[in-house]
């Protein structure tokens, strides 16, 4: 992989790093493309493997009881998964991920991966920080669930997702159940806030005009 597609300000994970080393992890990322709702693992594979978002959209999931998949958050370009595997005992995967919309990932093995940070430290610090980043972002999405409205909760998902009107976010391959699972609400609620959304967009629109 080429050190050009690495390099950038959402690379965090790297930035601790000098280009020789930069150019030593790109020799060992495997890029995979994938389609809209391909797997990278599921829930109960092997925890070997480390990877980031190149490009496109990943879903974090679980399934539930039934079988149904569950999405627990939404990683974006320069956001990372698969860390358990860095562990001692690396074991199963808990949460899955797959490709919400064709997406590019970089994909490291755990043994080249636990390699590098023992020849790297700064690696350490990056994935830290990634960490950290990640766990900011779940902490948000907690105070959204515990404090604002239903309609203000869905708003706030668009614009994250690179998605501030209802238009662009009708592109997004997301079904009402999707967004329930990702907010903590009811299929029915989110598509009670779309529609008051949708009507505020036209009131705005009208008054506009």
């Amino acid at each position: 992989m080429s050190h050009e597609a690495l390099t950038g300000r959402q690379w965090r994970f790297l930035a601790g790093l000098d280009q020789a080393d930069v150019n030593r992890f790109c020799e060992a990322v495997r890029v995979r493309e994938l389609t809209e709702g391909q797997w990278i693992c599921r829930p109960g594979d092997p925890a070997d493997t480390f990877y980031f978002v190149i490009d496109g959209l990943l879903s974090v999931c679980t399934e539930s009881e039934d079988g149904r998949c569950v999405a627990t958050e939404l990683l974006l370009p320069g956001e990372c998964g698969g860390c358990c595997c860095l562990g001692n005992r690396p074991g199963t995967t808990v949460l899955g991920a797959r490709a919400v919309l064709a997406s590019r990932v970089g994909l490291v093995e755990r043994a080249r991966m636990i390699q590098m940070i023992g020849e790297m430290p700064q690696l350490v610090f990056g994935l830290l920080d990634m960490m950290q980043s990640r766990e900011r972002k779940l902490e948000e999405k907690l105070i959204r669930v515990l404090s604002l409205p239903a309609r203000e909760r869905v708003q706030a998902f668009f614009a994250d997702v690179g998605a501030p009107s209802l238009e662009e976010a009708a592109r997004l391959p997301l079904t009402h159940q999707d967004i329930a699972d990702l907010l903590g609400l009811t299929r029915e609620t989110v598509s009670r806030a779309i529609s008051e959304l949708r009507r505020s967009e036209r009131c705005r629109s009208s008054v506009a005009s």
